[in-house]
């Protein structure tokens, strides 16, 4: 889903995201998100609004030792993104929905993820 609210100033467009997890059935593979997913930062990249990308990615993406991880860490770094969810999101307890934008300072103030239990 893609929504701009253009009441903003800057205008502010929102993208709601799920990636599903690498399937062979589905053929799924982790390359093609970080590749579809790095098209699409790239068709954003000149437009002048905020972004704000929520949704379940399903990456682990606090994991430091998971290479998906770090590559998809890579391509919000070199893209000027920035991954806002920090706790559990997810009740074996990765962090597997993100809240991702384009490093605009005042545009989140705080994030807080639900206890474990609540899940």
């Amino acid at each position: 889903m893609d929504l701009t609210l253009s009441s903003l100033s800057p205008s502010l467009r929102l993208l709601l995201l799920y990636k599903p997890s690498p399937s062979k059935k589905y053929k799924l593979t982790f390359s093609m998100l970080l590749h579809d997913f790095g098209c699409l930062t790239e068709s954003l990249i000149s437009d002048p609004c905020h972004f704000l990308f929520a949704g379940d990615f399903n990456i682990h993406v606090d994991a430091s030792d998971n290479h998906d991880a770090v590559s998809f860490r890579n391509l919000l770094d070199t893209s000027d993104f920035h991954q806002h969810v920090t706790g559990s999101t997810h009740k074996a307890g990765p962090t597997l929905d993100l809240l991702i934008s384009n490093n605009c300072d005042d545009l989140i103030s705080s994030v807080s993820t639900l206890p474990r239990s609540s899940f």
